[in-house]
Order: structure tokens, then C-alpha cells, then sequence
């Protein structure tokens, strides 16, 4: 019985800190030197162990889900506006249009360009 306390105890506390991590991400993505050191110290855990935790709750590293975050922003500002590609990667948090195109292709299978005429030809 105690042990099963323990363990509920124990996913509480990575749940909560969990979405800590969460929520500072989703506020700070923007940030392109934004890295998982950063993110660590800001929760006292080293990067290696924290990105283990945030892989056991969300299923991504660290690192994976600042990506998966940073594309779902940009994936929504190339429907919802007409910045260009260079705008969308630094509003989303690129270090450079070059990585997020390279990147956003390896993710989705297609350039932000054609994703983004794909879901303007699919809303008609």
C-alpha cells in the first residue's frame, strides 16, 4: 500500500511539474535561444533528467516537444495570416528560416509554402 502511495505521489509530482515545463514552453517558444539547459535551471533539474520526465508524460524529449510546439504555431500563422516564411519562422521561434523549413518538411512531408496552399485550396 505504501509503495502505491509513493508512486501516485510520484506521477502527481511530475504531472504538476510536467505542466510547469508545459506552460513555460507555451509562453517562451518564441525565444529561438531558448534551449533544454535553459529550461531545466529555471525547474532545478538537469536537462537529461527533466526531458526523461517530460518524455514519460507527453511522450516527446524536451527538445522534441519545443519542435512539435513551435511547428503548431507556425502551422497556424501560415492558415491564419500572410506573413511570409521568414516572419513565421522567427514569430514561431526559429533560429532561421532554413532550420524551420528543413524541419517543418522532415515533420509534415511538405514545404511551409505548400502546406500552406493546401489548406487554402481545401477551405474552398
Amino acid at each position: 500500500l505504501l509503495e502505491l502511495v509513493r508512486q501516485n505521489f510520484s506521477n502527481t509530482a511530475y504531472s504538476l511539474l510536467c505542466e510547469k515545463v508545459l506552460t513555460y514552453i507555451h509562453e517562451n517558444y518564441s525565444d529561438p535561444t531558448l534551449t533544454n539547459k535553459d529550461i531545466a535551471e529555471i525547474f532545478n533539474y538537469h536537462p537529461y533528467h527533466l526531458s526523461r520526465i517530460i518524455k514519460q508524460e507527453t511522450g516527446k524529449t524536451l527538445h522534441n516537444y519545443l519542435m512539435y510546439y513551435r511547428l503548431r504555431i507556425a502551422k497556424n500563422l501560415l492558415i491564419t495570416t500572410q506573413y511570409d516564411i521568414e516572419t513565421i519562422s522567427w514569430r514561431a521561434g526559429f533560429s532561421s528560416a532554413t532550420y524551420f523549413i528543413k524541419l517543418f518538411r522532415l515533420n509534415t512531408g511538405m514545404t511551409p509554402k505548400k502546406y500552406r496552399k493546401l489548406q487554402f485550396n481545401s477551405e474552398f
